[in-house]
């Protein structure tokens, strides 16, 4: 019986090294400066924990590719790691204060000029912190890699990265991360407060915001329910205050004291900042609300202005009303239904009683099976029709076999025909694929994982990753298997049969002669590598 050496979770220990030279940032070291160096470099790139990196890398060795192409740019932040990561969370706190603090500022610009100094010195403390923070975070964008969502691939080149920020919102994020310039500049009132206008481009970022709440909600495991409660609260305060902002600053620009709106008729606009602003996020609920539309006494432009803005609020309301409508739908989704499964799962193991290993076995075969998201293939395919079903699994293991070397230089129709006869097959940490000795009818072609290759001796050889494939001696010939392979990780294989094989290649016999002498030629030198690793050993 073939034994692998596992840890008290059953994870598989590795014998071999197989981490590549050239990843030499994941290699310990007892010099401090030089763990420090490797930590720093560690962090810009793409990192296991990060919740959005599983959708594109699904598998140890996709991330071992991924950092050998980050190290040709060495000045890249790969937008999985753990920096980005950290530096989105601190992004989101400062957006929320920017929404907050730029419309405020626009509405009572004429406030800061009755303020003591040492209210000035803290004011421009506040903003320019802000706007530096969002000033590094320009910077930064030019060095951060993208997904491309056409080729589900990540873009580490930095021409391209700068090239697409700076025909996105670069100029709008530029520009509004100056407002602190009218605190260092003597320069005339009116232009002041324009270029105070400026920061108003930052309220574009709401997006941006929102999709860093959604990262840093996957981080932390926040349930859809809650997140979305969040976010609701947080958009709606954000529109409350903006509205103020805006009800205050048409009132101070209002030339005529007669006609203003009556809800903000102070003696002095400015006497008691706190109160005029409460008062007024109060008169903004009643607008909204429809408990008062303002419409005493109000000259032309205040009644054209107060329609517009009870408008805008009602198609405000009408976005809430449907998002939380989204709420109950979505209890129907398939992360909801999802998360149903696993809780019948974790009842079905309790009531059975089921060892701990066991029971991490099948939390990871659901969730590698299910991505997080319930769906029911068994329903889904049978009711397509059968070129729709061909061609999914041609599109799923095209691929594939185009890179395998066995079948390089074959022709296209062949490789649809290979294509159409896989089988996918998933197996667990340390599941035995095959073992040393047996008589093997098939190969396989690993489409996301890792497997270890053992010797006659049980001695562990290699490892096989992502694309490559083993097995192909019974598939030829339907041999006796020359190693043991046990699955490192959680793998999805495809099987190719020899049966359907030689179907597929009636009309091509010279091909699989060729097929044959290769098989051999690694056969000899799986058992080359086999007999230099025992050598080692003695």
């Amino acid at each position: 019986m073939l034994k692998t050496p596992t840890t008290s979770l059953g994870k598989h220990v590795c014998t071999v090294t197989f981490i590549p030279d050239d990843l030499l940032m994941f290699k310990r070291s007892t010099n401090i400066m030089v763990r420090f160096k490797r930590f720093l470099t560690r962090s810009r790139m793409a990192s296991q924990t990060h919740p959005r990196g599983k959708s594109i890398l699904d598998s140890y060795y996709c991330y071992v590719l991924e950092h050998r192409k980050q190290l040709l740019h060495i000045c890249v932040i790969h937008p999985f790691s753990n920096f980005y990561l950290i530096w989105q969370g601190i992004m989101t706190v400062v957006f929320y204060a920017q929404f907050l603090i730029i419309p405020l500022e626009v509405s009572l610009f004429e406030y800061h000029y009755q303020q003591s100094e040492t209210q000035k010195r803290m004011d421009f403390t506040i903003r320019f912190v802000l706007d530096m923070t969002c000033l590094m975070d320009v910077i930064l964008r030019f060095r951060v890699g993208y997904i491309d969502q056409n080729k589900q691939e990540v873009v580490l080149v930095p021409k391209r990265i700068a090239l697409k920020y700076a025909c996105g919102l670069f100029i709008f994020d530029l520009i509004s991360s100056f407002t602190f310039v009218p605190h260092l500049i003597s320069i005339h009132d009116k232009l002041r407060q324009r270029i105070k206008y400026l920061g108003l481009f930052k309220l574009f970022r709401v997006f941006t915001f929102a999709t860093y709440c959604k990262y840093i909600g996957q981080f932390f495991k926040v349930s859809f329910m809650t997140h979305g409660l969040f976010m609701l609260i947080s958009v709606y305060l954000l529109f409350v205050h903006v509205v103020t902002c805006l009800n205050i600053y048409v009132n101070t620009i209002n030339e005529n004291k007669e006609h203003e709106l009556y809800y903000w008729r102070l003696e002095e606009v400015y006497d008691d900042y706190i109160t005029n602003y409460g008062r007024s996020v109060y008169a903004t609920l009643k607008m909204i609300n429809y408990l008062d539309y303002g419409f005493h006494d109000l000259n032309n432009f205040n009644r054209t202005y107060m329609i517009i803005v009870w408008i805008i609020c009602k198609i405000v309301y009408v976005w809430l009303i449907s998002y939380i409508m989204k709420f109950v739908i979505n209890r129907k989704t398939s992360s909801v239904m999802y998360m149903q499964l696993l809780r019948e799962l974790k009842e079905y193991m309790r009531h059975k009683q089921l060892p701990a290993r066991l029971q991490n076995r099948l939390m990871s075969y659901y969730e590698f099976h299910f991505q997080k998201c319930y769906f029911r293939e068994s329903d889904i395919l049978p009711s397509m029709t059968k070129s729709l079903r061909d061609e999914i699994n041609r599109h799923k293991c095209m691929k594939l076999v185009e890179n395998v070397v066995l079948f390089r230089g074959m022709p296209s129709g062949l490789l649809i025909e290979i294509a159409s006869c896989l089988r996918p097959q998933v197996y667990m940490i340390n599941d035995v694929i095959f073992k040393y000795g047996s008589k093997g009818d098939c190969m396989y072609i690993i489409a996301t994982g890792c497997v270890a290759v053992y010797g006659q001796k049980g001695n562990e050889v290699c490892h096989l990753k992502d694309g490559q494939f083993f097995g192909e001696v019974g598939l030829m010939a339907r041999g006796i298997r020359y190693a043991s392979i046990v699955a490192v990780e959680v793998t999805e294989l495809y099987e190719l049969y020899h049966k359907d094989f030689r179907t597929a290649l009636e009309p091509y016999p010279a091909i699989y002669d060729q097929m044959v002498n290769m098989a051999e030629e690694r056969k000899e030198a799986m058992k080359i590598i086999q007999m230099k690793n025992l050598i080692k050993k003695v």
